[in-house]
């Protein structure tokens, strides 16, 4: 089944390109708020145009996802976009799973406060910050997944409410 027929409310039409070394897939992520600093603060954005890069020697390698423009989080760099999607990489990750998981980090409902995944620590301040002008998560339709697709356990935190809940590590 293709998952984005399958949720045509929240993602795009997918590209496929090859830039030498690896595959990207491309696709428009919608209905998923993330906020996005600018000069006049943090803006809330409902669109994400997302990057999936299989590197050569991928599944021995992880999944790169992207996300453009970077948005506001500690696990996603603010220049390339990069999102820190695993505490442990595994050849069984699979694409279906790296969309869940970057939708999460989007929308605030997945981080990962160890240090070698924080890349804004400006973010994680702001998360530990006791007043902010948005609770957490923010609202997103959730990728729906067909039986047969459901992606395992994530491996970082998880927002609920105003409160933190540590998925277990596997």
């Amino acid at each position: 089944m293709d998952l984005c027929a399958y949720n045509p409310r929240v993602l795009g039409t997918p590209r496929l390109k090859n830039d030498g070394d690896s595959d990207v897939i491309s696709l428009l992520l919608s209905n998923t708020r993330g906020l996005i600093e600018t000069a006049v603060g943090l803006q809330v954005r409902d669109e994400h145009e997302l990057c999936f890069r299989f590197p050569r020697f991928f599944p021995a390698l992880p999944i790169e996802g992207y996300v453009f423009p970077p948005v506001f989080h500690p696990n996603v760099d603010p220049e390339t976009g990069f999102a820190c999607l695993w505490a442990r990489s595994s050849p069984g990750d699979t694409m279906v799973e790296a969309l869940v998981r970057i939708q999460k980090v989007i929308s605030w409902a997945g981080y990962n406060v160890q240090s070698r995944h924080v890349l804004q620590p400006k973010a994680l301040c702001w998360l530990n910050a006791t007043e902010r002008a948005w609770d957490l998560p923010l609202s997103a339709i959730p990728i729906a997944l067909p039986e047969g697709l459901l992606p395992r356990p994530a491996n970082f935190h998880q927002a609920s409410g105003r409160r933190r809940i540590v998925a277990e590590e596997s």
